[in-house]
């Protein structure tokens, strides 16, 4: 009997080790996920992700630049305690503290694919080192209204196939104790945000 449980213990251990128990580690790998191609082109960071800045280039407002085929020009930024709607006697008024509008023009290019600009790579940042970027109700009250009140186009209405140049603007609801505000137009390589110019906005 203790001959037959002896056999047994054996074989349960070679059992175990056939099966991989104490043998090598596996070097298969979890795939990692990737970024489809509409990702590449939507960076979305938080208030507290880290935004490369390495190599972008630094202009000052006035100054064009090129990027994706397209010109930009950031003109100039100014605070707003509140902003008029559009043909409708109310005003909209920040939840943060103080609007920050940037005034800034685009040309494209009739040689770029269709579509329109995604404003998530317009990243706003202060002198702390915080992120902001449009939120869908910025996008569809205070900047589409003060754009259409100020004659200017929509953002989102920007193609980057088009090539008459158009004035434009961006709104931003910060605190009221945010300063040193630059305008970065990032970027998504992989899973990091890159940061390809940074206009310095003298707020």
């Amino acid at each position: 009997m203790v001959k037959f449980f002896t056999f047994l213990s054996v074989l349960a251990c070679l059992v175990l080790l056939i099966s991989g128990c104490g043998g090598t580690p596996s070097t298969e790998k979890t795939p990692s996920p990737t970024l489809s191609s509409s990702e590449t082109v939507k960076p979305t960071p938080t208030k507290t992700t880290e935004i490369i800045t390495e190599g972008a280039k630094r202009f000052a407002l006035g100054q064009s630049f090129e990027y994706s085929n397209a010109t930009f020009t950031f003109k100039s930024a100014e605070f707003m305690d509140k902003i008029p709607a559009y043909l409708e006697e109310k005003t909209y008024t920040p939840k943060n503290g103080k609007y920050l509008v940037v005034y800034f023009s685009f040309k494209g290019n009739e040689q770029n694919e269709g579509g329109g600009i995604n404003t998530d790579i317009f990243l706003l940042r202060d002198s702390q080192g915080r992120n902001y970027q449009m939120s869908s109700d910025l996008r569809n009250y205070e900047d589409n209204d003060l754009a259409m009140e100020k004659k200017m186009q929509v953002p989102g209405m920007l193609l980057w196939n088009q090539e008459n140049e158009e004035d434009s603007l961006l709104v931003y609801d910060v605190p009221t104790d945010a300063s040193g505000f630059t305008m970065n137009i990032i970027y998504a390589e992989g899973k990091l945000i890159k940061t390809f110019a940074i206009i310095d906005l003298r707020l």
